[in-house]
Order: structure tokens, then C-alpha cells, then sequence
């Protein structure tokens, strides 16, 4: 053993046999011992070698300190290897595995013993490692520099027990002979090949929208083919060019809050841009603007209140005071904003980005749209959007079509780092039919099968593609990949599927599925598995799907009854993390008591609905007022007369603001006949004022009058 206990910045390793709690049980004492003996004896002369410190037994493992991090990484390397060697020489029931971790550090010396945050990382990092496997921290990883004899592996950020913040873990690869299944790690993000075409007509047009020409595209394609990530690769290139980029997304749910994209865009803005830049972009359009991110009005105390307008005028009037806005904005520093899976977007939304597409030659600005055209039908609205778009000749189309085969050659070489063979990329190629997140999630699935690499991470030379099991399409595919994380991430992540495709961790733990700890090595593991992506949104912990096939994976497995327990559990979760703020997540709580069916109570359910629908209505979203307005007259028992006039009272509203004036006028008639049989004076004379108005100006003057003497007869005058 080494003499002295190393003081200041100390590396520390930690070693433990895995799963050596279990070895009594399946092989007894005296072979438990035996085999544990066997281990303690090897660590040990790795450590004397490597001039460590034995600071303490652990049990199955040890606690030892280095003065030198890389002393530390070829004593850990040295042990492992040696108890790879041991094994080999064993039957199958005497081998054992040690996992390692280490950590660099300031540590506190009492005596014989060290403590301090940098002991307890290294305990922590070693409890992540698996049987074989040595992790490190960055810290040690960055003490080692561009070592030649010593590879490391990114295998992601993990959060510790006991530390806040997440770390990033590097496996050390210590095999002569790397196993099978130890395929190349994936980048973080999949390297972009292709569309070239596509590229520079971006390009071009972002070029225009710099000198003030700006214009709107719309990127079309199938599930998977790419549409959103080209939109991203653009973003990159006019980030690095300091243009300001924003994206909003539309998602698949009922009653989603109206403008959506354009309130996440705005929100984005609020976090990230300074708050007198903000203001002054605003500017006498700050009073609209708020209609639908009421939250501005928190930051600036100053916005006066909106113009008070009939329906027909107060709608355009929040378009120009938007468009104007934007412009404004542009005009201090060109704008390229996203608009993503635009096939889901809601009346609100679609209406918007027509008017703005309008004046948008004029503008700084780009706007990019993504849809799924498969899912283009005649009962969408952005059906009719496009049409009126590209009849107008106010966007420029592009299809994206799958890749060809060299086109998934090139991913595959990117992907792997090395030509495929010829034989694998036809079969890649005939069952992918060249739709990219396809390519990629069957490379994913065949590499963590052991089937792709040999022990040096090359093609393996017995490579034989007949023998290949490629699922046939991408949700089973994906089914297969979610079946190798663990039970316990797999639940957590329908649960957070269920919530929608971005969800916080901290309405996730409020659905109590598992406690904090187990539910943040979940979120690890998904993260790792590139099942989700962290997201940063001011203090809240908030997690995206890396795709919405992957979340739409998870819902499809769920039975009708659990998808609404579920739905049911969100919203009741919501409740308790949102209790200050429900009026602003109306919309989300409505959806989710909605989905939940019978589950849900139906009183609450049509309240959050009506709740909804008024906001919705006071940011001129009439349609989206009107939709969600008609789902909680759904729900009305019909034996509550007066709640079913009032309905039929604020659904007319929402009907008349749409132009369905003789739907208005009957709801209302019923609504009226309902308050005067109820006895309900002053609410009759106020729907008899909205029915003779409406009357009036059908050029219907008998009964704008007679209903007129209803009104005043009801108040007694």
C-alpha cells in the first residue's frame, strides 16, 4: 500500500461488486465469500501498483485516493482488466463484475478518513456505473487533457443524490476488445445530411428576409421525414449570423390555448430578451399583445387596457397591432420564426398567420411552417389555409421527400463514423423506405442489440443481414427501444406522455408515480436513452419527446381506461402545482378533465371548459371560444335549465363573432325563453339587448322590437 494520505485536490475512486448482495443468496456463504475474496485481492494489487491510498473498506468494495487523476483512471483500468482476465479463467458462477467511479476534487482529511462534496460525487457517480463499467466526471476527464492511451465515452448527464445539479458522466474504455454491444455512443444530436436543395432555397430566402423582403414557407412531409429539424439547421445558421430565432409549437389537443406557437414565441422573448429592448418593441401595441400573453401585464405594470371594439373590428385590430409588433421587432434585428406541426393548429392561430402573411414582403422577417401533409384533410383548418396561402401567392412550398439511398448511406456513415456494407444498406434502405427518423431509430435498435460492431467497434465481419430482425415500421421499432429502459422509466414517461409533449418535473412528481429520487434516475435514463431532451424555461425543471412519434409510441400501449385515469390524475395534479395561476391553465386542465371522460367530474370539467373558452373569447380567438363552448353545453344535464341558458347565451356570442348569426339568434331565443320562465328579470333584459341588436342588423325590425318589450317588460318598465 502506499504511504500517505494525498491532501488538497485529490482524485477518488471507488469500487463495488455488482449485485453482491444477491451472491449469498443464489451461491451461498462460503462461495460468496470465496468469490468476493477473490475480487478485494486483485483491487488491491491494482491499487499498491498504482500507488493509491486504501482510505477504507466498503464492504463488497474499496474507498482509495489518488494525488493524480491519471494515476487513479489506470489504477481503475488496471482493475478491471485484471478481473476480466480472472473471470475468463472461472465458470460462469465464480465470475463477478466491479463497477468503479471517481471523482476530482477538494477534499477535508480527518484522521485516516476523507469527506467533503468530492467523496461523496464519486460514491454517487460509482452507484451509476454498471457491472465492467468505469465512470468518471467531467472534472477528471478535463485533468486528463487529449490523452491518446486513454478513450473516453459521453454516456450523458445523470443527476446525484444530494446535488442539484445534473453531472455529466464519461465512461473510461478500458477493453482490449470491446464488446459487441458496446456500439459507437451517438452524438447528442444526429448529424445532418442532405436536402441541399431545400437548404439553399431556405437560404435565399432568408438572405431576402435580412434586406427587409421577408417571406413564409411552408415545409410539408410525412411523420419523421425531417421537416422540423431542417427548420432547426436553418435556425442554427441565422443564429450564428445574429439573427433572432424563435419557435412555437402547435400540439394535438383540444382546446389548446389559441395562438399557441405565437405565445411561446413571446414568452421565449420575455425570458431572454432585456426588459427595455422588450417594452420598446411592444410599444403602443403592448395593450393587444396582452389579450394573449396576460402575463405581460405582470412585467409591465404600464400597459394600459385594450380598446374596447365590436367583435368584428377587435379581432383585426389584435392582427395589426401583432403584425405591427413583429415588424417593429424585425426592424431592430431580422426575425426567423418557426412555427412547428402547423397541421394542429388552432383557428386562432392559422387566421393570424394569414394577416401576417400578408404584409410580410414588407417585413425582416421569416417565417417558417411545418405540417404533416398526410394529415392534410378537408376537416383541419389549416386545409384551408394553405389553399388561400398558396393561391395568393403568399408562401413558398416545399415537399420533403425521404431520403434516397445515398442519402441513407450518408446517414449511416454519419451515424457509425465508417461506410456501411453495401448488404446492410439495402436492407435499412428496403425496410425504411428512406424516412430519415426511421433510419436512424432501426440503427439505434440493431447497434444496441449487439448485432452491428465487433469488440473493436468495426462492421462486424459476420455480418449477416438475413439474419437481421428490422421491425416493420417505426412505432415498433420504437416499441423495442422502449422496451430496453427500465419498467420504472417506461412508466414515467406514459405518465409524462399523457401531460403532452413537453411536461415540467415538477408536475410529474406531483402525479406520485415513484418518489424524487427514483423519478429523477428516470429522467436520467431517458435522457441518456435520447427518449426526451431537457429544456430550460426561467426556473422550472421543463423535459421535451425527442419526437412525437415517440410520445404518440407510449399513448398508443395505454387502454381507453388508464389513458383516462390518467388525463384525470394530470389535471387533478395540475390543481395542486398551478393553485395560484388555474385561470391561465384553464385551457390545459379543461383538455385533460375532458379526455378523462366519465372519470372526470362533469361539473368541473364543463367549469374549466366555460373558464377556457372566455379567455380564448377575450383574445378574439372566436372559433376556439366557440369549440370549447359547445363541448361544455355537451355536458350540461338537461334537467339545469338555467345553466344551459347560460351557455346557450355565451355560445351565442362565440356564434355571432364567427358570422353564424341565425344559430345566434336561436340559441338566444331559447336562452331568453328559459331566464323568463326562471323569473330571472335582469339577465333576460341583457340577452334581449343582444337579440334585438342582432335582429336589428338582420334588417329584422318586428322582432328587434318585440323582443326589445321583452326586455324592458322583464325589468318592469
Amino acid at each position: 500500500m502506499a504511504e500517505g494520505l494525498p491532501e488538497g485536490t485529490v482524485t477518488v475512486l471507488f469500487t463495488d461488486v455488482e449485485g453482491s448482495t444477491d451472491l449469498t443468496t443464489s451461491r451461498g456463504d462460503e462461495a460468496a465469500q470465496d468469490i468476493l475474496r477473490a475480487q478485494r485481492e486483485l483491487v488491491r494489487r491494482q491499487i499498491n501498483e498504482h500507488e493509491g491510498y486504501e482510505v477504507k473498506g466498503t464492504g463488497d468494495g474499496f474507498m482509495v485516493a489518488f494525488g493524480s487523476a491519471r494515476r487513479a483512471v489506470a489504477c481503475a483500468i488496471g482493475i478491471q482488466r485484471a478481473i476480466d482476465e480472472h473471470n475468463r479463467q472461472q465458470p460462469p458462477q465464480q465470475r463477478a463484475r466491479v463497477r468503479v467511479g471517481m471523482n476530482t476534487g477538494e477534499v477535508i482529511r480527518e484522521e485516516a478518513d476523507l469527506f467533503g462534496e468530492a467523496v461523496n460525487a464519486a460514491a454517487r457517480i460509482a452507484a451509476k456505473a454498471e457491472g465492467s463499467q468505469i465512470l468518471v466526471s467531467e472534472t477528471v476527464k478535463g485533468l486528463l487533457g487529449p490523452a491518446k492511451d486513454v478513450q473516453f465515452a459521453d454516456r450523458g448527464r445523470f443527476r446525484l443524490k444530494g446535488f442539484p445539479e445534473r453531472w455529466r458522466l464519461y465512461e473510461v474504455i478500458w477493453q482490449k476488445e470491446r464488446p459487441a454491444s458496446a456500439a459507437p455512443v451517438a452524438a447528442e444530436r444526429t448529424p445532418y445530411v442532405g436536402r441541399e436543395s431545400e437548404r439553399t432555397e431556405l437560404r435565399r430566402l432568408l438572405e431576402q428576409a435580412i434586406r427587409g423582403q421577408g417571406a413564409l414557407a411552408m415545409i410539408g412531409g410525412e411523420p419523421g421525414v425531417g421537416k422540423t429539424r431542417l427548420s432547426e439547421e436553418l435556425m442554427a445558421e441565422a443564429g450564428q449570423r445574429g439573427l433572432t430565432t424563435l419557435i412555437g409549437h402547435c400540439y394535438e389537443m383540444e382546446g389548446a390555448p389559441p395562438y399557441i406557437p405565437f405565445v411561446e414565441m413571446l414568452e421565449a422573448t420575455a425570458r431572454t430578451a432585456t426588459p427595455e429592448g422588450f417594452r420598446a418593441a411592444l410599444g403602443d401595441a403592448a395593450a393587444e399583445v396582452a389579450r394573449i400573453m396576460p402575463e405581460l401585464r405582470r412585467l409591465f405594470p404600464d400597459i394600459p387596457a385594450p380598446l374596447e371594439l365590436p367583435p368584428e373590428q377587435e379581432r383585426r385590430y389584435l392582427f395589426n397591432s401583432l403584425r405591427e409588433f413583429l415588424e417593429r421587432a424585425g426592424r431592430v434585428n431580422p426575425l426567423l420564426l418557426v412555427l412547428d406541426d402547423l397541421h394542429w393548429g388552432d383557428d386562432s392561430t392559422l387566421l393570424l398567420l394569414e394577416h401576417i402573411a400578408q404584409q410580410l414582403g414588407q417585413m425582416p422577417v421569416l417565417i417558417i411552417g411545418t405540417y404533416r401533409d398526410v394529415e392534410l384533410d378537408v376537416g383541419r383548418p389549416l386545409a384551408r389555409t394553405l389553399e388561400a396561402l398558396l393561391r395568393q401567392r403568399l408562401a413558398h412550398r416545399i415537399a420533403l421527400k425521404r431520403l434516397p439511398q445515398a442519402g441513407v448511406e450518408a446517414m449511416l456513415l454519419a451515424l457509425s463514423g465508417q461506410a456501411p456494407p453495401a448488404e446492410l444498406l439495402q436492407v435499412v434502405y428496403s425496410e425504411t423506405e428512406g424516412n430519415p427518423f426511421f433510419v436512424e431509430e432501426v440503427f439505434q435498435h440493431l447497434s444496441e442489440e449487439g448485432k452491428l460492431f465487433d469488440a473493436e467497434g468495426r462492421w462486424r465481419s459476420d455480418l449477416d443481414v438475413s439474419e437481421l430482425d428490422v421491425p416493420e415500421g417505426v412505432r415498433l421499432v420504437l416499441s423495442r427501444r422502449l422496451q430496453r429502459v427500465s419498467e420504472e422509466c417506461r412508466r414515467e414517461l406514459t405518465a409524462a406522455a399523457v401531460i403532452g409533449r413537453a411536461f415540467s418535473f415538477e408536475l410529474l412528481e406531483a402525479l406520485g408515480e415513484t418518489g424524487a429520487d427514483a423519478l429523477l434516475d428516470a429522467i436520467d435514463e431517458a435522457e441518456r436513452a435520447q427518449l426526451i431532451t431537457a429544456t430550460s424555461e426561467g426556473l422550472e425543471a421543463r423535459f421535451t419527446f425527442a419526437h412525437e412519434l415517440i410520445r404518440q409510441t407510449l399513448i398508443s400501449g395505454l387502454s381507453l381506461p388508464r389513458r383516462q385515469r390518467l388525463h384525470l390524475r394530470v389535471a387533478e395534479a395540475m390543481e395542486r402545482v398551478y393553485a395560484r395561476s388555474l385561470d391561465e391553465r384553464a385551457a390545459d386542465l379543461a383538455h385533460h378533465l375532458y379526455q378523462a371522460g366519465a372519470a372526470a367530474d362533469a361539473d368541473k370539467t364543463s367549469r374549466y371548459l366555460v373558464l377556457a373558452a372566455e379567455r380564448a373569447y377575450g383574445a378574439a380567438a372566436f372559433e376556439d371560444a366557440l369549440r370549447l363552448y359547445e363541448s361544455a353545453l355537451s355536458l350540461q344535464p338537461a334537467d339545469d335549465r338555467r345553466g344551459r341558458a347560460d351557455l346557450l347565451h355565451k355560445r351565442g356570442l362565440g356564434l355571432r363573432s364567427v358570422g353564424r348569426w341565425e344559430e345566434a339568434l336561436a340559441g338566444w331565443r331559447e336562452a331568453l325563453a328559459a331566464y323568463e320562465e326562471l323569473g330571472d328579470a335582469e339577465t333576460a333584459a341583457r340577452v334581449s339587448y343582444d337579440l334585438a341588436e342582432q335582429s336589428g342588423w338582420s334588417a329584422r325590425w318586428e322582432e328587434s322590437a318585440e323582443v326589445a318589450r321583452r326586455g324592458l317588460a322583464a325589468l318592469g318598465e
